[in-house]
């Protein structure tokens, strides 16, 4: 019998703002390029429509532009989804503290030397010499 926590990832590395905002700009770049890719096949296929009365085989480009065109726009969706995701992304990690496990703090040492009377007088409920001033602290080396 095997257990099934054998199989969970040791750990989840989580992406950081600055590396969502690096993905956000790259993929808004590559949003960009296909956009304009597109418009330049539309602007062929316009081209090629005109010169439909031609007998140069434009047929076959023609099919080769409404493939690309078709492939890009697939590829343009999928961009723009990932960009809608990214940004969701960001959203939470600029209203979410980043490093909140990271917070580091050393506690103090224990003190060495401790009085063995104030402890006694502490633990069976007598009066706290502390609470007057100028009294006793429980712990020499402090």
């Amino acid at each position: 019998m095997s257990c099934p926590l054998n199989n969970v990832e040791k750990e989840i590395e989580m992406a950081t703002c600055p590396e969502i905002e690096t993905q956000l700009v790259s993929l808004m770049q590559e949003s960009e390029g296909l956009a304009s890719d597109m418009k330049n096949i539309k602007s062929q296929m316009a081209e090629i429509a005109k010169q439909a009365g031609h007998p140069f085989g434009n047929d076959e480009l023609l099919k080769e532009l409404q493939d690309q065109l078709v492939a890009d726009d697939a590829e343009l969706k999928r961009v723009k989804a990932k960009i809608a995701a990214l940004r969701r992304e960001l959203r939470v990690c600029r209203t979410q503290p980043q490093h909140i496990l990271d917070i580091s703090y050393t506690n103090p040492e224990h003190p060495k030397q401790i009085d063995g009377l104030f402890a006694q007088t502490v633990a069976f409920g007598k009066q706290d010499p502390t609470s007057v001033l100028g009294g006793t602290f429980p712990s020499l080396d402090a």
